[in-house]
Formats: C-alpha cells, sequence, structure tokens
C-alpha cells in the first residue's frame, strides 16, 4: 500500500490563551535574566500581577502592554529596601520568589492574605 501525502492548504496564526502557572513562572525567570525579558500574552490575576508585582519591588524595570510584559532584571543582581512583599494569595509566587530570594545578599520578607499565611512554608525554608 502506498500513501500520498501533501500539504493542506490551511494557514494562519493561533494564540494560546495565558496560562497563569507560565505567566508566573516567565515573570519568575525574566527577573534574574540578563537582558529584557518579553512575555507574550501573560494571563492577568491578581497571582500574576503578584509576581509582577514582586520583580519590581526586587529592582526590575517592568514595563506592561496591553498584550505584553517587558521586564529587564536588576543589572547587580536584586536590589531590595526591606519592605514587605505582599504576595497577596498567589502561593506559586510565594514559592519561586522565596526560592530565588535566597540568593540574594540581604534578608527578603514576603507576606499574603490569611489564606497564603496557613499554607506550609517550613519544609522549603528548611531546603532553602
Amino acid at each position: 500500500m502506498k500513501i500520498k501525502i501533501t500539504p493542506g492548504g490551511v494557514a494562519g496564526r493561533i494564540v494560546v490563551p495565558g496560562s497563569k502557572s507560565h505567566s508566573i513562572r516567565a515573570v519568575a525567570v525574566a527577573a534574574v535574566a540578563n537582558g529584557t525579558s518579553v512575555i507574550r500574552n501573560p494571563l492577568i490575576s491578581e497571582d500574576t500581577l503578584a509576581a509582577l508585582r514582586t520583580a519590581k519591588t526586587l529592582g526590575a524595570t517592568v514595563k506592561r502592554q496591553e498584550d505584553c510584559w517587558h521586564i529587564k532584571a536588576a543589572p547587580a543582581g536584586f536590589k531590595y529596601d526591606g519592605q514587605v512583599i505582599d504576595m497577596a494569595n498567589s502561593g506559586t509566587s510565594l514559592r519561586i520568589f522565596s526560592a530565588l530570594a535566597a540568593t540574594a545578599s540581604m534578608p527578603v520578607n514576603f507576606d499574603g492574605d490569611n489564606s497564603l499565611r496557613s499554607r506550609p512554608m517550613q519544609p522549603l525554608l528548611d531546603a532553602l
């Protein structure tokens, strides 16, 4: 049996919906990457905005546009003025940025709402 496959005539552009998890991780990576990172089609939610605020508080330059975020990490590592960083209810952001903050030369203070405060963090803190 011989089968001949020919290219189809379908063409176009597909935009994948934003993901909260992917958007938070992209912000975290951008906060420590060299150069300017562009996150296209991020999901806008309280959790992703908490991650974006955290990156900015740690010294990243953040520029929000309608369908993308431009993030440039602080050139000499985290810059932090000691203010408590409000993570709201974003457990993913808290865990990822806690790990990144462990690389900083100064203590970084995080807080969140009552729900976030009740979540177990000790195993991660012990590991860090």
